[in-house]
This record gives structure tokens, C-alpha cells and sequence, in this order.
């Protein structure tokens, strides 16, 4: 028959592995809600970028605040690439 000291190092032996199995698994937990946290914020600030972005050029903000079509489109013609044009049309 087993003396108490040894049921109760065998009854803590027991509870110690099983808090330590119990530690690991709440490190891994952690570790893989931040890593989605990190990636729900990520795809929620590119989201709203995005959405940022369709709205400034829905309204014609990027074209009118920022003259992108002024700044790359503004070349003059010359006569001699207008007659091109006008006989490429005919």
C-alpha cells in the first residue's frame, strides 16, 4: 500500500504536467488570434483604402484635386500630327 506522501507527489506530479499541457495550449491560442488580428486589421485598412480610392475617382477628385489628366495628357498637337489624325479618320 502506497504511503499518502507518495499519492500526493503522484496526485501533483499529475496536476503540474496538466497545468503545463494547459500553458502550452493558451500560448499557441494566443499566438494564432494575433496573428489573425493582425490580419483582419490589415485587410480592413486596405479595404477602406480601396474604398477610399473608388470613391475619390467615382466622384472625379484624383482627375480634378490632383490634375493627374492635366499633367499627363496636357501636350500640344502639332499640325502635322493633326493632319495625321484628320487623315487617318477620312
Amino acid at each position: 500500500m502506497k504511503s499518502y506522501r507518495e499519492v500526493a507527489e503522484n496526485v501533483f506530479r499529475r496536476r503540474d504536467a496538466h497545468e503545463a499541457k494547459r500553458e502550452a495550449r493558451k500560448k499557441i491560442l494566443r499566438r494564432v488570434t494575433t496573428s489573425l488580428s493582425v490580419f483582419a486589421v490589415t485587410v480592413a485598412v486596405l479595404f477602406s483604402v480601396g474604398a477610399g480610392y473608388v470613391f475619390a475617382v467615382g466622384f472625379g477628385i484624383v482627375e480634378d484635386r490632383l490634375g493627374i489628366c492635366d499633367r499627363f495628357f496636357s501636350a500640344q498637337v502639332t499640325r502635322q500630327q493633326q493632319s495625321i489624325v484628320e487623315n487617318a479618320t477620312l
